[in-house]
């Protein structure tokens, strides 16, 4: 079971990820669906969030070798949100995990962009 784990680590944290993002949009399927601008705002505000995040993490780590630089962009953008949405649906109004889980649409798109982000700003430094 652990070799296991250890070779599909990353397929299974999509999955439970994707889980915890099915359960709560089906249990705030009617706002999901009936406040288009609840849904636009929440990305806007997460994707603003998560480009201050690289930013302030590329400014903080000036002077560094770029491997380092590398990590603290990498360490800031990534905060746990699927365990923030699972503690919202427990302790939170809809609304609250609703944003949390609309709030992981950038936080892929920022990670799977990363490798290009990246390469552009190795060739500037």
């Amino acid at each position: 079971v652990k070799s296991f784990c250890q070779k599909n680590s990353k397929l299974l944290s999509i999955i439970l990820i994707s889980l915890v993002i099915t359960l709560v949009v089906a249990k705030e399927k009617e706002m999901f669906w009936t406040e288009p601008f609840f849904v636009l705002e929440a990305l806007i505000i997460s994707s603003s969030v998560f480009i201050m995040f690289c930013i302030s993490a590329y400014f903080v780590s000036m002077g560094q070798n770029f491997e380092t630089r590398k990590t603290i962009m990498v360490n800031s953008m990534i905060p746990n949100t699927a365990l923030g949405i699972g503690l919202a649906l427990i302790f939170f109004p809809g609304p609250v995990s609703l944003f949390l889980v609309i709030s992981e649409v950038p936080w892929m798109l920022s990670i799977s962009s990363l490798p290009f982000i990246m390469r552009f700003l190795e060739k500037k430094s």
